[in-house]
């Protein structure tokens, strides 16, 4: 995936909806807090989970990125108005911007703490190391913090997490005079209660919603005429039979070469050999017009270029090495043919999920074209060496 660099902390926390929110739609975002309101209590889940969040969020701001003197203000005007659907930076280019600064000028700021830091722990006498400005003309503090607070508030969107709001944003307020002995006192939940919020919806209410939310989608999957299933729970979908040469390995150990595209269950692409591919050409269109390279190297550059998208544009894998999905569905359709599989967690990822993007016992779709089929070809045996007689 193309994710350059993301140093919040909780991007997975913020990966499904609660049931606390009762009936509230999602432009709502279960505003509903005062400052009267109960923060930790068993009847105030929702208020628990909204400042974990917002704090675990807050303390990656305020000691992960340590030297960016965040616009705190200002932050939350961008989680507001990416809430409201008024920012004024999309959720993309607010994601562009915040890696090109953590890679064009914190990177570097980082780099000369840590040489400052060696020299005040070891005393070595070196020139004095100073630290590199972080805002400038292109890089203002006003605009780092105002597509910090989109980037956060597109997370929670785009992945339905609704949360309270008004304790989210106070979480974040609060965390910002912590420090790592001090959030038991600064926070309004100690460490312990922020973690057990956290590890609770982790690990109980994310896996059971996804379980129930991916079981009512394959069964409206199910439902479609021209879907079937395997004894196994595998949907499946010929789009293009292809030919008469089929994996058949008992032990599938067949390889494949294949174009596909997986997505989740609302709709979410999570890898996609035509999108890695087409990222490929588009670097290779690319080099025509770069003016700092010199002919040669814009050659060797694309000739590395066009052997890495000969490697990406088709897929190669052998059976036993993929998802019991894959495995399973790939049998059902021959060489040159196209197939789409929903695949239930227990043949996906299962109760661990994969990454950012996958959560645990979510069902998957993919899309997928099966461009060849190399039979498994056991290895010969070797051929014994005959004694030589003296």
């Amino acid at each position: 995936m193309k994710k350059l660099f993301y140093l919040l902390t909780v991007a997975a926390a913020l990966s499904m909806s609660m049931a606390a929110c009762g009936n509230k739609s999602k432009s709502d975002y279960c505003q509903t807090g005062s400052q009267s309101e109960i923060i930790y209590d068993a009847d105030a889940q929702l208020d628990t989970l909204s400042y974990a969040i917002g704090s675990d969020i807050g303390l990656s701001l305020h000691l992960n990125l340590t030297g960016i003197d965040f616009d705190i203000a200002v932050l939350k005007d961008g989680v507001r108005d990416q809430i409201d659907g008024k920012a004024a930076v999309s959720g993309e280019d607010a994601e562009n911007y915040i890696n090109e600064f953590l890679r064009n000028k914190y990177q570097a700021y980082r780099m000369a703490q840590y040489r400052q830091d060696k020299v005040a722990e070891t005393g070595e006498a070196e020139e004095e190391v100073e630290l590199p400005e972080l805002f400038d003309e292109e890089y203002t503090r006003n605009d780092v913090s105002y597509r910090f607070g989109v980037n956060v508030a597109d997370n929670l969107v785009k992945t339905g997490a609704p949360v309270n709001l008004y304790w989210f944003l106070q979480a974040i307020d609060d965390s910002q005079n912590a420090t790592i002995d001090t959030i038991d006192e600064t926070l309004a939940i100690t460490r312990e209660q922020l973690m057990g919020a956290l590890m609770h919806y982790y690990q109980e209410e994310i896996p059971a919603r996804n379980a129930e939310l991916s079981e009512k989608w394959l069964q409206e999957v199910a439902a479609k005429g021209d879907v079937k299933k395997t004894e196994s729970g595998l949907l499946y979908r010929i789009n293009n039979p292809g030919s008469k040469k089929f994996a058949a390995d008992s032990l599938s150990r067949d390889v494949v070469r294949v174009k596909y595209e997986g997505k989740t269950r609302t709709g979410k692409i999570f890898d996609s050999s035509y999108q890695h591919a087409q990222e490929i050409r588009d670097m290779i269109a690319e080099l025509d017009k770069n003016e700092d390279m010199t002919p040669e190297q814009k050659a060797n550059r694309k000739n590395m270029l066009e052997q890495q998208l000969e490697r990406t544009e088709i897929i190669e894998f052998p059976l036993n090495g993929v998802i019991p999905g894959w495995t399973e569905g790939m049998k059902l359709v021959g060489e040159g043919g196209s197939i789409t599989l929903w695949i239930p967690a227990n043949l996906a990822y299962g109760p661990r999920g994969a990454g950012r993007d996958i959560g645990p016992n979510e069902a998957l779709v993919f899309n997928v074209e099966l461009v060849e089929v190399k039979p498994y070809e056991a290895p010969k045996p070797v051929q014994a060496v005959e004694d030589v007689e003296e």
